[in-house]
């Protein structure tokens, strides 16, 4: 298997755990009780998707959308991992999403002022696959070495 593969892959199961288990902000006021991960932030926004379209509040629903997007793209690089760059792209655009969703709308963010350990993660991680990727083209640039073939001088 090849070396960026598997380094792509184990960014990839890095970047699972930090959805499920690291506290993506500070500051949720939305979910009292529950930790912060972006999982959790990502399920509440699932389950109340009706009441939150229910509020006719364009800015929520759209803050509510681009999260779940966004972790959606990030659960799909860390399962396709072993791509770099398909999950490095993935989760770049994700965690843009996610940030755009804080910055759009300071009232309504699940993380209004702070970010949590998680975010900065996600987001070295992201790019971390796109350096994998480009570091193993750069030392392996396709050309392929053909050896010589000695003819018998009997044929």
């Amino acid at each position: 298997m090849r070396r960026e593969r598997v380094i792509g892959a184990a960014i990839g199961i890095a970047v699972l755990v930090v959805v499920f288990l690291l506290p993506f902000s500070s500051a949720i006021a939305i979910l009292p009780g529950s930790p912060d991960t972006l999982y959790n932030v990502f399920h509440f926004f699932v389950v109340n998707v009706g009441q939150v379209l229910n509020l006719s509040s364009s800015s929520l629903e759209l803050i509510a959308f681009l999260y779940m997007i966004g972790t959606v793209m990030l659960l799909v690089e860390g399962v396709l991992g072993s791509f770099p760059l398909v999950s490095g792209l993935l989760g770049v655009v994700g965690m843009a999403m996610l940030t755009v969703s804080g910055v759009l709308s300071p009232q309504y963010t699940p993380y209004p002022v702070t970010y949590g350990t998680g975010f900065y993660l996600l987001w070295a991680l992201s790019l971390a696959q796109l350096v994998v990727w480009f570091v193993s083209k750069r030392a392996s640039p396709g050309i392929i070495e053909v050896g010589t073939v000695k003819k018998d001088e009997a044929l």
